[in-house]
Formats: structure tokens, sequence, C-alpha cells
């Protein structure tokens, strides 16, 4: 009989949570929990019992969730308490599975026990919106193994993210000193926003849009790590905003907002950072502009308050050297526009998504203004055959011309007038 693939339950998790929070700092309870709390087919066996930590590295280890075997193929990374592994599942699906270990009882072990539950939600959320499988990551699996003190999640597996694709076209360019690759860089830039506007329509913001956070699974970049992204929980379509405790972030790709905040507070008069779809599209501007000019705007910053200052500061001004390539108005354009220090001056994403740099450029009127419109045209035609006449005089279509309203027509094939950005005009 076939393994097949075991769905997250909803119900699970907060229980399962629950009694984690209840049992820090105490494993025996936490062990007894463990052998209550079921989350899909089966218990884990505990890590400890199928392999050592040293040992998941050799490749003939297995590690069960939710009673389901993978073997362990190899380390992919690793970073803080967590740690991604390339496993073969029973149907020989190459697969990651995230372990991330909680440690004993702290203020830093509970918010990573918050982040890990918030990106397993928020993964499970997205499972049911259909247009979120071809560009965000999608979670097979998850786990909370009491007993070991470790989350375990099951995702599909990338072969690079785009921080290495970059590299790696950066490489090739300054190796054989190439100009930039227009399709390279809209290509890719196409298929961020379309899944940046698939989550925003999920009303989530991501809050750590970086390079090495698109991962390219299968020849398409798909999204990833939802550690600090955040549900907007207003039901109300134009609020567009959250709020956080501190700031989080990767500063290279942080917004202005979301560092100096707008002085906003809780219901407890705690300070909090607000941050909006803006605030991805800032960083969305930030990851444009490595791809054009090969590192991010305030990179060349290297004191960590200084480079505070200069992104919030608008008297600092952001330099874009003018580049060889056909495209660069549009790319000009595009990176001033997602750039501005306001985030309410910076474009929607819908905007982004018809702008010419991706659509092509408008094409000319085939038509003056004025003129008779086809329809128009064949009303004269039928009004001849009516009466009775053969041909239309020159003075019936000259009235008919004077009276007719302006008509554009655009040439065959054209594409539609984008909005313009306001990447030019004064945002006040």
């Amino acid at each position: 009989m076939k393994h097949q693939r075991i769905g997250v339950q909803d119900a699970a998790f907060p229980v399962a949570w629950s009694v984690f929070e209840a049992s820090q700092g105490n494993v025996d309870e936490a062990r007894q929990a463990s052998t209550a709390v079921t989350l899909a087919a089966g218990r884990a066996v505990p890590l400890s019992t199928v392999a050592s930590r040293e040992s998941l590295l050799t490749g003939h280890a297995e590690v069960s969730v939710n009673g389901v075997p993978y073997k362990v193929l190899e380390l992919l990374g690793k970073g803080g308490t967590s740690q991604v592994f390339k496993v073969l599942s029973p149907l020989n699906e190459v697969l990651a599975l995230k372990k991330v270990a909680l440690e004993a009882d702290s203020e830093e072990a509970n918010g990573l026990a918050e982040a890990v539950q918030n990106e397993i939600d928020l993964m499970m959320r997205f499972k049911s919106v259909p247009e979120a499988t071809r560009c965000i990551i999608e979670l097979v699996d998850a786990e909370v193994n009491l007993a070991e003190r470790v989350v375990y999640m099951v995702m599909e597996c990338g072969e690079i993210d785009f921080k290495g694709i970059l590299q790696r076209d950066q490489e090739e360019r300054q190796a054989k000193g190439l100009e930039l690759n227009e399709t390279f860089v809209c290509g890719y830039w196409e298929q961020m926003l379309s899944a940046v506007d698939v989550m925003h329509k999920a009303r989530v913001i991501h809050g750590d849009l970086k390079p090495m956070n698109f991962l390219c699974v299968k020849g398409a970049l798909k999204l990833i790590d939802f550690g600090i992204a955040k549900s907007m929980t207003n039901d109300n379509p134009d609020v567009t905003k959250i709020e956080r405790e501190n700031t989080v972030g990767t500063l290279n790709y942080m917004s202005p907002e979301t560092i100096v905040g707008q002085d906003a507070q809780d219901e407890h008069g705690k300070s909090v950072f607000t941050q909006g779809r803006a605030s991805d599209v800032w960083s969305l501007g930030c990851i444009l502009y490595q791809m054009v000019y090969g590192a991010p705007p305030f990179a060349h910053v290297k004191n960590y308050l200084r480079k505070m200052q200069a992104i919030t500061d608008e008297r600092v001004e952001i330099q874009f050297p003018p580049l060889r390539t056909s495209k660069f108005p549009y790319l000009l354009e595009v990176m001033k526009a997602c750039l501005q220090r306001k985030p309410e001056c910076r474009p929607k994403l819908s905007e982004l998504l018809q702008h010419p740099l991706l659509r092509g450029p408008v094409a000319p009127s085939a038509a003056p203004a004025g003129g008779l419109s086809i329809s128009q045209l064949e009303a004269l035609i039928r009004q001849a055959a009516a009466s009775g006449s053969t041909e239309i005089s020159t003075e019936a279509l000259l009235k008919a011309a004077i009276a007719a309203p302006p008509v554009t027509s655009a040439a065959p094939g054209a594409r539609a007038q984008a909005a313009p950005l306001p990447a030019t005009a004064p945002c006040v």
C-alpha cells in the first residue's frame, strides 16, 4: 500500500501549542503531553530514537513526521535553531524538511514558538488559495513533537534561492563583460510581483521580502519564509496595515516606516511599528534595484545606524546611474516609484504588473482624434440603402464626422495603456 501525503489538521495545532506553553520548563509533562497530541496519522518517532544530530548528515537516517517516514538525503542549510534537510518521501518525492528546535523556557524560545506557529498557520491558509500553488511554497505536513521540543515542517524542495540566482548572473556578467539582461530582470520581476500579489490578496503582509526568500522550484519562483509575516485581521478591505511590537526584517530591504514606526501605540500604551502592503513594495523595489545594479540601494552604507538613518532620511538621495539598455527608462520609473519614502506614494502591485516595463510600450493611435467610428459608418450605409440611394454624399459624411465624438483606435494587437506610476510627480 502506497503512502499518501498527510495534510495538516487545523484544529490540532492550537491544542499542541497550548500544551507546549503549559509545559514550558517541565520535560516530564511535555513527554506526557506529546503522547496525547496527535496532529495527523500518528505520533512522530522522537529524533533521538532515529539518529543522532550528526548522523543525519550521513544520508541513512529516517525521520518520521505524523507516522510518515522520510529518508534524509543531505543538509541544505542551517541557522540559529533551525535546520533544513533534503528528504525522500515514501512516494520517492524529493521534499524539504525543516526542523526547528524549541529550547528551554525563555522569552526567546517563546518568541520562536510563536513565529513557527504563525508560519504554519499562514501556510495552511495558502493551501486553500488556488492561485497560491504556483507562486507560494507548499506545506505538505507538519508536526509539533513536544517530547523532543522540536517542530517538523515538510515542504516543497527548491533547487536554488533567488540570491544564488542573482550571484550567478552577476558573476557571469562580470566575467563576460555582458550588459544587463532585460529578459532576466523582467521575467523574474513579474514572478515576484505575482507571488506577492497573491499573498496580499490573502490579506498577508510578508515583512521580510529579500532575494533569499524567493525559491526556484522547477523553474518557477515561489515565496517562502513566513516566520514574521502577519495577517491583516481587520475585515475592511481598505485597512491594509499590520502592527508589530518591534522592528523585524532585513535592514537592506526594510522600508523607512518599518524602521521609524508611525508613533502608534497598542491598547496598553506600548509602542508598535506599522507595516502595510506598501512596505512589501519598498522591499520589492530594493530587489529590483539589486537586479539592475548588483546590490540594494543602501548596501554601500556599512554602519548599521548610519544605514538606518540613510533609509529613513528623505534628504539622502538614492542614486540611479544610467545604463545602456532600451528598457532603462521604464526600469528607472518603476524603481523610483517603489523607493519613495512615503508609503502612500508607492504604486500598487496591480499598477506594477500592468506597467510598460512588463507589458511593452503603448502602441501609437492608428486614427486621429475625431472621425467616424465603424458603427457610425455602418449606420450611414444602412440609411442610404433604406432611401434607395446607391451613393453617400460628401455633405452627409461631413455632417456625420462633425457630429461624431472623438474616436481613438489602437493598432491591431496593441496593449491597453497602463496607468502612470507616481514616480515623477511629487507626492505631498
